[in-house]
């Protein structure tokens, strides 16, 4: 059987690369500018960057899956990704310039790229990760460019039997927005009295980012996503992914540095330095047994197993393994709160993960805070 080529066209070098993606971009934005048949129009094309944290700081060393084979290139910090999905095959770009973030540029169709990313994300041992961006984090950290709507997704997955029950539970809440006026529509939704206000999670944020060098539309969603919807200027797509990624390494590098518990030892005894995390709930948790078996079941998207202790009836500590890289931490869960004690070699992305997806499934106004009351994010 023939197989069809269906992604980009193959480069060696960093440089190749950007010209590639800035000739295909123009081509695509002309295409759909003047296509005919508007209703036909498709997102397949469109070329769509993931950035991925990873643990293991070159391509090499991670176990890729069956389905995706890593070709070198003249430049070292450019590989090739070659897919196989049933009988296409596609090259995509994997940019690992920096060993921590890498990008993943395609423009294969969006259901086949989030099964890449997901398989090679979720390949055990890979130790690999989305970048979670949590809805305080699109919407202050991100938008900065000017906004053309969001999407809003929330979904209860803690709700107890007897809020089940209720007529006035919210089980799930989505909302998409084009155009202006997406603050208003947020500020309105999170009024004080709204029965929506624990339930408005954004999840992704469409923005337009100009400069001197031409303009791009793009959709950023919170696992790291960037769509290229149309534009001029491949140039404009990398300083939005570089400007992202530095925001987001900083959250990650305080993380580690302030927030790891950390033991030395001396002829005087033991000394502890670090602190820890927490994160702190808007509303109270109603069954703790029940809160604990969703987030430490192995199961995505938390990707945690513990033990749980129960102290006292209300006052739970977890000794825990994050599956991303199967580092040990210890978590304090009360109705109230939840403390995390990061080791010292922990990844500080099992808890951006954590906090983003208690928004996405518990309540949208959880806090996430560091000594001093301070808000991370």
């Amino acid at each position: 059987m023939v197989l069809v080529n269906f992604g980009l066209s193959k480069v060696e070098t960093l440089k190749e690369m950007k010209e590639e993606m800035q000739n295909y971009l123009v081509k695509y934005t002309d295409e759909i500018e003047n296509y005919d048949n508007k209703s036909q129009k498709t997102n397949d094309k469109k070329i769509k960057t993931y950035i991925i944290e990873s643990n293991n700081p070159k391509p090499e060393d991670v176990i890729w899956p069956e389905n995706i084979n890593l070709i070198p290139t003249k430049d070292r910090n450019l590989k090739l990704i070659k897919t196989k999905i049933s009988n296409n095959q596609g090259i995509s770009y994997l940019d690992c310039s920096d060993p921590r973030f890498w990008y993943l540029h395609t423009n294969i169709d969006s259901n086949n790229t989030k099964k890449i990313i997901n398989d090679l994300v979720n390949h055990n041992k890979s130790k690999l990760d989305f970048c979670w961006y949590s809805s305080n984090f699109l919407e202050k950290k991100v938008g900065f460019g000017k906004s053309e709507g969001f999407n809003i997704k929330f979904r209860n997955e803690f709700l107890t039997k007897k809020e089940k029950n209720e007529e006035n539970s919210v089980k799930e809440f989505s909302m998409l927005l084009f155009g202006g006026g997406a603050k208003e529509v947020l500020d309105s939704l999170r009024q004080k009295g709204n029965p929506l206000i624990s339930n408005v999670t954004l999840t992704q944020i469409k923005q337009t980012f100009n400069s001197d060098s031409g303009f791009v539309k793009e959709s950023i969603g919170y696992k790291g996503s960037f769509t290229l919807n149309k534009g001029d200027s491949i140039i404009n797509h990398f300083n939005t992914l570089d400007s992202v990624k530095n925001k987001y390494f900083n959250i990650i590098n305080r993380l580690e540095n302030e927030y790891r518990i950390k033991f030395s030892g001396n002829e005087s005894g033991i000394k502890i330095d670090g602190m820890y995390s927490l994160i702190e709930f808007n509303k109270e948790i109603e069954d703790l047994n029940l809160f604990i078996d969703r987030i430490f079941s192995t199961k995505k998207p938390f990707r945690l197993w513990g033990i749980p202790q129960y102290l006292e009836k209300d006052f739970v500590r977890v000794l825990a393994v994050d599956l991303h890289t199967f580092d040990k931490f210890t978590l304090e869960i009360t109705p109230n709160y939840m403390r995390i004690f990061l080791s010292e070699n922990s990844c500080g992305n099992v808890i951006v993960r954590l906090f983003t997806n208690l928004q996405l499934f518990f309540d949208s106004q959880i806090k996430l805070k560091g000594y001093d009351d301070e808000q991370f994010i």
